[in-house]
Formats: structure tokens, C-alpha cells, sequence
């Protein structure tokens, strides 16, 4: 006999559908209809080490973890609810949007910029700006069909989504599709954000008579005219290689440019190798 179980949220209105309780292992998305908003939830189900008892644990199926060490706050799309989101916390929270797609954005609790809204609903991540001296907060969006995950950073080095370099002798005119235009001049090297987060993250770009779009998600070197001349295009994903040939050969000017870069790295693999047959990966 399979035994079933419902469950009844705070301000609900009804209990969730039925769910069996021999599923051990797998977790399940249950829902209980409130009056302005569905409380969804994950239900997991775990034996205890005697295999005996089976251990049923929910939470919210959104969850919310500040990996910062200062207080932040969250806000849905066409809300004015803000939901405090503790330093190096995790919360639960019970959007009220009814769209598919669901939006969130998010401020420091001790200032009044807020980020540019990103959706919750899909795998997504990316730095979405604010205008002050914070610059912005990375968002991360793990979606799956028993919960998501929403990791939210603090700006640091690094976390800029595109980095323009100009090596040509005019300017290089550039930004999202759809939306203000940048110029970078020659030898001039300048980080970018999306100003829209929630559209179609393409770069587009304009040098002499040439233009171009770019969505940036795959390495690439090509050419393209600018007024009847040859000149290489680059495009590539960090982290990269920095190479004294490569760079002389894509720039008219020989000499070779000076830069001060920063690298920030969220993760270091190590190999060791032992001839050449045998390697370990750490």
C-alpha cells in the first residue's frame, strides 16, 4: 500500500495535491494556491542511517543566499515589497508574480540604487549593474525541476561580462543591441555591462564604415573591412591567453601596446604530470 500526504502552508487557502511518501531520494515540487500568489515548495524524502524512518524535510522552492558581508534586500517585478536578505544568509521567498517568466532585483540594505531586474525562472548568470559606488551584484540563477537556487555576489574584479580593446588607429563605437552606444578610442580599453539584463544580451559595433553584432558566447577571430583596409576581429571568453605573437599580428601599429591587467580567478585547476603518459588531476 502506498501511503499519500498533503501539506498546508501559512495563508494558503487550500492544502497541496497528494504525494507519496515511498518516494525516497527524489525531490518533488508541490503547490498550495494562495489568494495572491501560489506557495510552492520542495519535499524531500530521506531514510535515516537504521533505514528504518524515512525523514521528510520542505522548504521553498525559491531560495535566496546573500554570499556577501553586507545586508541586502530583494524586490519582484511590479512590486514595492522589499524582503530582507541577511549577510551570508539564505531565505525562502513566495513571488507573487503570475507570469511564467518572474523577475527580481535586488539592493544594498543601506542604499536606495537598486540592480537592473533579472529572471528567476530560467539558468542565468550574469552582473547586473547599479549606479553607485557598489557597481553591481552577480546574479546566479540555478533552475531545476525541484527548486532554485538564486546566488547573489558583490561586485569585485573580474565580474565585468565584456572588457572592449581597441587597438586600431580609430575609434570602435559599441554596446547592447537596442540600446546607448559607447566609444572606445584608440589604445583605449574599457569594461562594459548590459544595460538590460532581461533582453537579448548581443553586442553590436561600429568601426569606420563597417558594423557588426557579436553574442559573445563562443570564442572567435575574424575579418572585417574598414574603408577598403583588412583588420582582425577577436573575440574571446575568459579567462584567456595574453600572447606577444597573437597581439602583433592583429594590430597595423608593431609596437608592442602596454597594459595593466587584472585577473580574477573564481577557481584554480592544478594537473601534475608524470611523463607523458600519465597525468593526475587535482
Amino acid at each position: 500500500m502506498i501511503l499519500h500526504s498533503r501539506v498546508l502552508v501559512e495563508n494558503a487557502v487550500g492544502w497541496s495535491e497528494e504525494f507519496p511518501l515511498d518516494t525516497v531520494g527524489n525531490p518533488a515540487r508541490i503547490v498550495c494556491k494562495g489568494k495572491d500568489r501560489d506557495y510552492e515548495l520542495t519535499v524531500n524524502i530521506k531514510l535515516c542511517q537504521s533505514g528504518l524512518t524515512k525523514i521528510v524535510s520542505f522548504c521553498p522552492f525559491y531560495l535566496v543566499s546573500n554570499l556577501g558581508k553586507w545586508d541586502m534586500q530583494v524586490k519582484e517585478y511590479g512590486l514595492e515589497t522589499w524582503i530582507d536578505v541577511p549577510a551570508e544568509k539564505c531565505i525562502g521567498i513566495w513571488p507573487q508574480q503570475r507570469t511564467k517568466r518572474k523577475l527580481l532585483c535586488v539592493k544594498y540594505a543601506d542604499q536606495c540604487e537598486e540592480s537592473l531586474f533579472f529572471p528567476i525562472t530560467e539558468n542565468f548568470e550574469s552582473l547586473c549593474q547599479i549606479n553607485n559606488d557598489r557597481v553591481g551584484v552577480e546574479a546566479c540563477v540555478s533552475t531545476s525541476d525541484s527548486s532554485v537556487a538564486i546566488h547573489l555576489t558583490p561586485f569585485s574584479n573580474g565580474m565585468a561580462p565584456v572588457c572592449i580593446m581597441n587597438n586600431l588607429n580609430i575609434p570602435v563605437a559599441f554596446g547592447q543591441k537596442g540600446h546607448k552606444i559607447a566609444t572606445a578610442n584608440t589604445n583605449e580599453m574599457m569594461y562594459f555591462t548590459w544595460p538590460s539584463v532581461v533582453e537579448e544580451r548581443v553586442l553590436t559595433y561600429t568601426v569606420g564604415d563597417c558594423t557588426g553584432e557579436d553574442k559573445l558566447d563562443q570564442n572567435r577571430i575574424a575579418d572585417f573591412q574598414i574603408n577598403r583596409s583588412a583588420r582582425k576581429y577577436v573575440s574571446f571568453i575568459s579567462p584567456f591567453i595574453y600572447h606577444r605573437p597573437v597581439a602583433t599580428k592583429h594590430t597595423v601599429d608593431q609596437n608592442f601596446p602596454l597594459l595593466a591587467i587584472n585577473l580574477s580567478f573564481c577557481s584554480v585547476k592544478c594537473i601534475l604530470l608524470e611523463g607523458p603518459s600519465r597525468c593526475e588531476e587535482l
